[in-house]
């Protein structure tokens, strides 16, 4: 989680978003949900918005 919080949020953002296109395209492996939490709980703490 570390590497999260130290991103810039547009690069967290790109991320986040990169994440759930392969959830869409149905690519969906334990890590990528795991990846996905982090992401979401640092975003939170930031005060980031992910929706789309």
């Amino acid at each position: 989680m570390n590497l999260y919080k130290k991103l810039p949020p547009e690069l967290l953002i790109h991320f986040y978003q990169s994440l759930m296109n392969t959830i869409k395209k149905g690519n969906l492996k334990k890590n990528t949900f795991y990846e996905l939490g982090m992401i979401i709980s640092v975003a939170a703490q930031r005060g980031i918005q992910l929706a789309d």
